[in-house]
């Protein structure tokens, strides 16, 4: 039980900190949330939705009569939605970035190649016509 009672307030203070390293506006966790939720529109609302429902199985409910509805299944849930988060708002992006960087070269490349090419190309015509 004492696990995960540990366990429970170290996945709130990573949420708290992820709020605060994104500067989410409000006086309260659940405005914190909505905040968060604001600046991602692109995360799908039911993770961060669940978040914000981390304070109903924590908080005041970490006492031995809220066990049950407090269990590990739902500290997994509550890991699971944030490790998703977390990817959707610091990982994806980068990945999408890098794709586009990727594909620019590469069209890039492809632009420089017809540049070399053409002039050889004109060449030909001309001495075609000639």
């Amino acid at each position: 039980m004492n696990f995960l009672t540990g366990a429970s307030a170290c996945a709130r203070k990573a949420i708290y900190e992820l709020t605060v390293l994104e500067k989410c506006e409000g006086k309260d966790y659940e405005e914190k949330i909505k905040s968060l939720k604001a600046k991602y529109p692109s995360v799908d609302e039911t993770l961060i939705d669940t978040l914000a429902h981390i304070q109903d199985m924590t908080s005041d409910k970490i006492h031995e009569q809220s066990w049950p509805k407090w269990d590990s299944r739902s500290l997994h849930m509550i890991i699971e939605t944030l490790k998703a988060i977390l990817h959707e708002i610091y990982v994806v992006p980068d990945e999408k970035k890098q794709r586009v960087l990727k594909i620019q070269k590469m069209k890039g490349s492809i632009a420089g190649d017809k540049k070399k090419v053409a002039p050889v190309e004109e060449a030909s015509s001309d001495e075609q016509k000639g």
